[in-house]
Formats: structure tokens, C-alpha cells, sequence
């Protein structure tokens, strides 16, 4: 979730703030988060039914990361490349969310429990990562610079790196 709100929110910015894109430029770029969002939340769900729901988190945060990471080295003089390499690592982050509450919260509780782990997997996210996080990001912001916010994502996406390793696997399949 810190990944997913501080992509979100902070990309706009960083691409008229410190990139110096157009707004229409950076708008299309940006819609990236959302298409690859969209993308993610099927694709990386379905890719675990075959591989795993832990397999399809490490993956998924490691490539998210390395994307993320890819897109904070581009510069503003080719629109396409830093739409796909965002719309890569937007699909990936949003996948993740998709993967961890649905088919891993639901099929790690017992009956009777489903509901309230979900709740509890979904509250966490977004009192640390819709709450916390994002206004940890204005702060990076306002002091370092906007170029130093999505370190910020990119922290969050290697945390989940090291936390899925450690997730059980749930995959009736595998």
C-alpha cells in the first residue's frame, strides 16, 4: 500500500516538478498507474493461481521495485519508455494488493475468520500505507525534494520483498 499511495499521489508531481514535463505530457505518462493498476489486479492474481501466492509476492514486489527503480533513472525525453516502465511497476504493486488480500488473507484463516483477517490485512494498509506514508512523503518532499519521494515507495516495495518470503503458501494448486 505504501507503494500503491505514494506512486499515486507523489508520480504527478515529480513528473512536472522535477522531470519538467508538460501537464499533458505528464498526465499520460501517469495514466500508466492506473492502466498497469487495472492490468496488475488481474494478471498478477491469475499468475499465482499457476505459481503460488508466495512464489507471485516476491515476484511481484521484485519486479515492482525494479521497475520503480528503473522509472526514478529516467529522464523526460522519451514519454513511451517511462509509461511502460511505470505502467510495469504500477501492475505489479497493484497486483500485489489484489494477491495479499484476496486469495492469501482468505485462504490463510481459518473459517469463520476469513472476513476479519481481510479487515485486519486491509486496515494496516491503509492506516500505514494511505495514511502514514503519504504524509511521511510531503515531508520528503518539502525538505529533500520531490525527486526523493518514490525512495520512499521503493522502501515499501523492498520491505514486502523480505516480509513475503515468510508468507505460507496458500495455492491449492502448488
Amino acid at each position: 500500500m505504501c507503494g500503491i499511495f505514494v506512486l499515486s499521489a507523489f508520480t504527478p508531481a515529480y513528473l512536472t516538478g522535477y522531470l519538467k514535463l508538460a501537464d499533458k505530457d505528464a498526465a499520460i505518462v501517469a495514466a500508466a498507474i492506473g492502466f498497469g493498476g487495472f492490468a496488475g489486479l488481474w494478471g498478477l492474481a491469475a499468475v499465482s493461481d499457476l505459481i503460488g501466492r508466495r512464489a507471485a509476492a516476491v515476484a511481484g514486489f521484485v519486479i515492482s521495485a525494479a521497475f520503480l527503480t528503473i522509472f526514478t533513472r529516467l529522464g523526460a525525453d522519451n514519454l513511451i519508455l517511462l509509461f511502460v516502465v511505470l505502467f510495469i511497476s504500477a501492475g505489479f504493486a497493484f497486483g500485489l494488493l489484489s494477491v495479499i488480500t484476496g486469495p492469501l488473507a482468505s485462504e490463510a484463516a481459518p473459517l469463520g475468520m476469513i472476513a476479519s483477517t481481510t479487515g485486519v490485512i486491509v486496515a494496516v494498509g491503509e492506516v500505514f500505507g494511505g495514511g502514514v506514508a503519504p504524509a511521511v512523503g510531503g515531508y520528503i518532499a518539502q525538505h529533500y525534494g520531490i525527486q526523493n519521494v518514490l525512495y520512499l515507495a521503493l522502501g515499501g516495495m523492498i520491505c514486502g520483498i523480505f516480509v513475503s518470503l515468510f508468507f505460507l503458501e496458500t495455492a491449492h494448486r502448488v
